[in-house]
């Protein structure tokens, strides 16, 4: 079977969402994720490091995390077709159980989890079809050196990204599925 992979943190999760959520109360601001013109939340928002990973730690130990809408059914839909991988850069050693339990609590179908930064070494070794991520580093890295299609899912920090032909921006997870059924032929 086919594979795909998806990113975990702002394509199937609202992560920064509720990062930005947790640094307001920190902070009693108001942060919207279109002030994010860079992926480093800590960078963009020139907050102290230890805050921000805090928020985040918060963030990504949340066991009923928001869902990006429709992703729940378009995976399911797509596990149809394709072995489904995702692939996250959170630390696993600190964050796996609660991957774990945001995933089974949400419904999310998969055949594995992979957890690591070396995102290429792992679609190259898994001969990925296509890779569905927000993060420009891993975009970048991607579609320079692997033979895969990526989905850029559409984000304030990846405008930077025109469509070639092994890229393609998204906006949605209903344009997700759009363009699987133009590639499956219906």
């Amino acid at each position: 079977m086919k594979k795909v992979c998806i990113d975990i943190d702002d394509v199937i999760f609202k992560t920064a969402s509720h990062i930005l959520e947790t640094l307001g109360l920190f902070f009693n601001e108001q942060y919207s994720i279109n002030s994010l013109s860079i992926y480093d939340i800590e960078e963009c928002l020139k907050l102290p490091s230890d805050i921000v990973t805090d928020a985040i730690d918060i963030a990504v130990s949340n066991e009923y995390p928001e869902l990006e809408k429709d992703s729940r059914k378009t995976i399911k839909w797509l596990s149809q077709f394709y072995d489904i991988t995702l692939l996250t850069s959170r630390n696993g050693s600190e964050y796996l159980d609660c991957t774990l339990d945001a995933l089974a609590n949400r419904d999310i179908i998969y055949n594995s989890l992979r957890f690591g930064k070396d995102k290429v070494s792992f679609i190259n070794s898994m001969s990925i079809e296509v890779f569905i991520e927000d993060n420009p580093e891993y975009i970048k890295d991607v579609v320079d050196t692997c033979n895969t299609t990526v989905l850029v899912y559409d984000k304030p920090w990846n405008k930077q990204f025109k469509e070639s032909q092994y890229l393609h921006r998204v906006y949605n997870w209903q344009e997700v599925k759009e363009w699987f059924m133009i590639k499956l032929g219906g």
